[in-house]
């Protein structure tokens, strides 16, 4: 089963802040990422509920008399969307219990009719019915509030258009800006960004965007170049759609930095990559020595 984190401080505020009665229809909370749950059609135990996003990660947060469940137990849960199953993991907490919701539930949550919740055993549990009224346009308008992942122990590589590194760029990419160009039609939006890398190397990150056809969900390609010393040439390292990228400041191999990618678009979880030698290759896979010939 999931594990749940601790409820993060600003989600606890905004939940705790939520109005206590949401009559008979999903409603966006005053502020945040918070979607408040309409009265329970039917209910043991549970007297109201909210659905909420923190570092692009869903979960409910049911309601309940203080005395209802033990606080600080993990028990099952069950949520059921228009007859869909969820097995799933609820941690409790006076006056409450909050479950966390997979992403891949959400489309069910916003089209379905019905939800309906268990938390714990029959015998000592809590439960709830709700109705999905109003449910995809709430959670669309919450959605782009939720808060990203937080990456604030890694360094941003800040690509820019306008940035001196977009000159080198382009002439390194000029192959690739060419077939983009063929294939959509468009101009190209070039950024870049070079990264000393201690003694005298220089790592160098050129981006793509423009269509969503042509690279997928970000719109954009991302393609890395290192500099071995300072009269190397520019060698291609990394390539994959577009990502927000970080080097890691404490993790690396032979002085090259790890690299810490999160998607443009919805990313939940980091990828780590580490260089092994010659180029970047994902840090999962070097460590289960299967590294590509």
């Amino acid at each position: 089963m999931p594990s749940i984190r601790p409820l993060l401080p600003a989600a606890l505020l905004l939940i705790a802040a939520a109005p206590v009665h949401a009559a008979d229809r999903w409603q966006e909370a005053g502020s945040g990422a918070v979607a408040i749950l309409p009265d329970p059609a039917s209910a043991n135990g549970i007297i109201g509920g909210s659905l909420y996003c923190a570092e692009q990660k869903w979960a409910f947060h049911f309601r309940t008399p203080q005395a209802a469940l033990t606080a600080g137990d993990t028990v099952p849960a069950k949520i059921t969307i228009s007859g869909e199953l969820l097995q799933l993991e609820a941690r409790t907490e006076a006056g409450g219990a909050r479950v966390a919701v997979p992403t891949a539930a959400l489309p069910s949550l916003k089209n379905g009719t019905s939800l309906a919740v268990e938390v714990g055993d029959t015998a000592t549990g809590v439960a709830a019915l709700f109705n999905l009224r109003g449910s995809k346009l709430v959670i669309e308008a919450v959605a782009p509030k939720c808060s990203q992942v937080d990456m604030s122990e890694y360094d941003l590589v800040a690509l820019s258009e306008t940035d001196p590194a977009v000159e080198h760029a382009r002439l390194l990419i000029a192959d690739e800006m060419k077939l983009f160009t063929a294939a959509t039609n468009r101009q190209p939006v070039v950024a870049a960004k070079i990264a000393d890398v201690p003694p005298q190397n220089r790592l160098m990150f050129a981006s793509i965007c423009g269509s969503t056809t042509y690279y997928g969900t970000s719109g954009c390609n991302l393609t890395g170049f290192a500099q071995i010393g300072p009269l190397g040439e520019w060698r291609q390292v990394y390539n994959t759609e577009g990502m927000i990228m970080h080097t890691d400041p404490n993790a690396g191999n032979g002085g090259w930095p790890n690299l810490v990618t999160l998607p443009m678009v919805g990313g939940l979880e980091p990828t780590h990559w580490v260089w092994s030698g010659s180029q970047y290759e994902l840090r999962d896979v070097l460590i289960a020595g299967d590294k590509p010939q």
